[in-house]
């Protein structure tokens, strides 16, 4: 084992595609960058606010995040390149979620040219949103598009790129739905009286892995609770 930052406010790494490189929040609240091979260390953003939530492209050249203002103000999604440190706003006219609710990490396509998030709606409620960073244009998933849903969060990509599964939150349980992009459609995957949380697809798409809390409630260490957006 050995340190490669030695700044006790150092958070959050993240290590690049091609294993060079960890991007992390810095004690100051910006994103940074460290070698793994020297322990060289730069500064990659410069704005006005915490950076939570670096997530790489897949070639590595630019890094998704989620920006909070030290006092007031909007909150940001941005991308910066990973070279020269440019950075483009994305979203901030829909908020993401707050860093401690949940998942707040943006969530890459394997070919790099979409970008999906949960966001924080201004009715207090969650939807996941995909951008396509060629054209600018962007797709909502809102709460209205799951069945009797109140919330959508937890995007996660299929490796192919074709869907997204998402956690639904409905009358306060979990349920997880997939969602086509080129059709639209939206398939329930989950319909029960646990919550699922956290989708994770198998490399190959042929498995999809979440967290429960099945064996607790079944085992009866644990009572049936609700979650809820205030």
């Amino acid at each position: 084992m050995r340190t490669l930052t030695d700044d006790a406010g150092d958070d959050l790494p993240v290590v690049s595609p091609d294993g060079r490189f960890v991007a992390f929040t810095a004690a100051d609240g910006r994103l940074a960058l460290v070698s793994i091979a020297d322990g060289g260390r730069r500064p990659l953003t410069a704005g006005d606010g915490t950076d939570l939530g670096a997530a790489w492209s897949p070639d590595g050249s630019r890094i998704a995040f989620v920006r909070y203002p030290f006092v007031g103000g909007d909150v940001e999604l941005r991308i910066v390149d990973v070279a020269d440190g440019a950075e483009q706003l994305l979203d901030t006219g829909a908020t993401p979620m707050p860093p401690m609710a949940l998942d707040v990490t943006p969530k890459w396509s394997l070919d790099g040219e979409l970008l999906t998030a949960a966001l924080w709606t201004e009715h207090s409620t969650s939807q996941v949103t995909v951008w396509n960073l060629a054209d600018g244009t962007r797709t909502d998933l809102s709460a209205g598009d799951l069945p009797e849903a109140v919330g959508a969060m937890f995007p996660s990509w299929s490796p192919d790129g074709r869907s997204i599964v998402v956690v639904g939150l409905v009358d306060g349980q979990t349920d997880l739905y997939q969602y086509e992009l080129r059709s639209q459609k939206i398939t329930q995957l989950t319909d029960d009286s646990y919550a699922e949380l956290h989708p994770s697809w198998s490399a190959d798409g042929s498995l999809l892995f979440f967290s429960t809390d099945r064996l607790s409630l079944d085992r009866g260490t644990r009572t049936a609770g609700r979650l809820t957006h205030n």
